[in-house]
């Protein structure tokens, strides 16, 4: 079994357990190891254990301090990220899975704008933290965004060419 597979409840948990405050630290610091494996994940929808992974340990981090552990997964984290980054400067499920079967024609786009925006937040708060991010990517992914908005008022698209009349109604952010 895929390890990511379980990042939602881990991801999930691990926010409410912080916001939670004291009294959860057990529960806490096993949805952070859990997460740390997770963003390593080389499956199927990998890029969604990389953003939500990445966008929780980062504010775990921000919050509670960065670990050795954190710093190591965070950095076979940003491996994993360059490799699997679109041309579009974000992230679909996993690299290139647009092309296989048309899923920008289906509804689907090239990249993800909740990805996207999850990467990007991490990215910008471990930098806040000393971690650079890899070379170009902030920029790469800052400019999709831009891309994708439809102003102020609107949102993050679902994602880059996406076909459907609608392109705000999958809204990421």
């Amino acid at each position: 079994r895929v390890i990511g597979s379980t990042l939602g409840g881990y991801f999930h948990s691990g926010f409410a357990f912080l916001m939670a405050g004291e009294g959860y630290q057990k529960e806490l610091e096993a949805c952070v190891r859990w997460t740390q494996q997770a963003v390593k994940d080389n499956g199927f929808n990998r890029n969604w254990y990389l953003g939500a992974g990445l966008y929780f340990l980062a504010e775990y981090s921000s919050r509670c301090g960065l670990t050795p552990q954190t710093r190591k997964a965070v950095f076979d984290a940003y491996r994993l990220a360059q490799e699997q980054q679109e041309e579009s400067g974000g992230w679909c499920h996993h690299k290139e899975m647009w092309k296989k079967d048309g899923y920008n024609t289906k509804g689907g786009g090239r990249d993800l704008g909740m990805i996207n925006v999850m990467m990007y937040s991490a990215l910008i708060e471990f930098k806040a933290l000393g971690i650079e991010p890899p070379a170009g990517m902030l920029e790469r992914v800052r400019k999709n965004l831009e891309a994708n908005s439809d102003g102020p008022q609107g949102g993050i698209c679902y994602g880059t060419d996406n076909r459907v009349g609608d392109p705000a109604f999958g809204r990421a952010a």
